[in-house]
């Protein structure tokens, strides 16, 4: 333990690490058929996502004029950061209550004549209106939603920043939702600081009671998420060890992501025994968990919950049938590049244009396509998608981050650790938060009825 405890201090003394930013679930795609433009289809912006122009029927053979239009910019809880490929529109009430446990989260479905836009890559956005007055203006990634009552007025209205900030906590009452999320808390990965970096949280500096030496985390009390404690000891706060939702698909349903960070190891070494390969429970709830629409996200040493429940998606290096066998004994760092056109263009909208992917204890070989079904039950071949390369010394270009689709939900992975000593948000924590965001895009594309 203290060996890995050392190599750990390390690690937070370096600056510009990973982090977790959001599981921020949306629509990414925009209009289909004469009604809609898919995004990448001539018309749509840089970031991919199609503009707003004018209010359309079902046949797209007429428009009706636009009397005003809204202008403003989607951010992130915390303020500042933007958020691309949020979906923004109009409507005369607010619409129905997300669902507060697992679901399948096919994308909205809007009345004709809805004025509708998405986003762009600096989360700027113009949507026109066709009628004017008191309106219900809905911006929403998925999960994360604000519902605000707007006055439209005749030609250009400037919409107040409050009003197209992701909320930090659910308040349905005001028109606020966020995803129902759990954290089982890792022995390494600090998650929950980079959520709270995000606006999701209260960090908090307590002294280490082995080590005494001051450690960042979050108030676990009134975090806007729940914890389980997984390895190795209780977490003051939390609802009980991560058997009490792994366990029990009837607790696991009630949430829409789950995080499963670096744990379950001694030392530099992976344990040879992990509840990704001992607990059939387990095993059995989080792949029907992800069947009807969860997100599972895992990070570094706790690889086996990839491997083990979603088998043949992803190959690790130096992995062979036993567990722990892909944990390497020491990290290596890389500048890394993204294959994904919107990730560039979202971080040099913020001037970022290179980045790093540091201290991965991991290290993939590659994916594979699989044969499984889609959110509608049909055959598919799901091949992951890669969202980060890099160079390892050893191994050559090697993806970094990937994600795939199980029937209504996804899974995420990556090799680096998502903990940050920085006060802000580094370009890779930032560059994670994005590819989370697209993770969590929802199925199927926004469509007109």
């Amino acid at each position: 333990m203290r060996a890995r405890f050392w190599s750990r201090s390390r690690r937070l003394a370096r600056t510009g690490m990973l982090g977790l930013a959001l599981a921020l679930l949306a629509c990414s795609a925009g209009k289909s058929s004469p009604s809609s433009i898919k995004a990448g289809d001539a018309g749509a912006d840089s970031s991919g996502f199609a503009p707003f122009d004018a209010a359309f029927d079902a046949n797209g053979d007429t428009s009706q004029p636009v009397l005003s239009t809204l202008t403003g910019t989607v951010k992130a809880p915390e303020g500042t950061i933007p958020i691309s490929g949020a979906l923004v529109y109009l409507v005369p009430t607010a619409p129905d209550a997300i669902p507060s446990g697992v679901y399948c989260d096919t994308c909205v479905k809007l009345e004709v004549g809805t004025p509708y836009t998405f986003s762009k890559a600096d989360g700027s956005f113009s949507l026109g209106a066709v009628s004017l007055g008191s309106q219900m203006l809905v911006v929403q990634k998925g999960q994360f939603r604000r519902v605000r009552s707007i006055n439209v007025t005749a030609g250009s209205v400037a919409v107040p920043v409050a009003m197209t900030t992701m909320p930090k906590k659910t308040d349905a009452a005001a028109g606020d939702t966020i995803p129902h999320m759990a954290l089982v808390n890792g022995t390494w990965d600090a998650i929950d600081v980079s959520l709270a970096r995000m606006g999701l949280g209260t960090i908090v500096t307590t002294t280490d009671p082995i080590f005494h030496i001051p450690t960042t985390g979050v108030d676990k009390k009134t975090a806007p998420y729940d914890y389980y404690y997984g390895d190795p000891a209780y977490v003051p706060g939390s609802k009980g060890d991560y058997t009490k939702i792994l366990d029990d698909y009837s607790v696991l349903s009630q949430y829409h992501v789950i995080f499963l960070p670096c744990s379950w190891s001694s030392g530099t070494t992976c344990d040879t025994s992990q509840p990704a390969a001992d607990d059939a429970k387990a095993k059995t709830n989080l792949q029907n968990f992800v069947k009807a629409g969860g997100k599972v996200y895992a990070t570094d040493y706790s690889y086996e919950f990839v491997r083990q429940i979603f088998p043949g998606y992803v190959h690790w290096q130096e992995e062979t049938s036993a567990i722990g066998s892909a944990c390497l004994s020491g990290s290596w760092d890389s500048p890394a590049v993204s294959p994904d056109q919107g990730l560039t263009d979202w971080l040099a909208a913020q001037s970022i244009t290179s980045f790093s992917v540091q201290q991965n204890w991991t290290a993939l070989s590659g994916v594979s396509p699989q044969q499984t079904v889609d959110e509608k039950g049909n055959p598919i071949t799901e091949t992951p998608k890669i969202w980060v390369n890099a160079t390892a010394s050893s191994y050559g270009t090697i993806p970094t981050t990937v994600s795939f689709q199980q029937q209504c939900g996804r899974v995420l992975y990556s090799t680096y650790h998502t903990e940050s000593s920085s006060s802000t948000l580094q370009p890779q924590e930032r560059a994670l938060l994005y590819i989370l965001l697209e993770v969590g895009v929802c199925l199927g594309q926004v469509t007109i009825q």
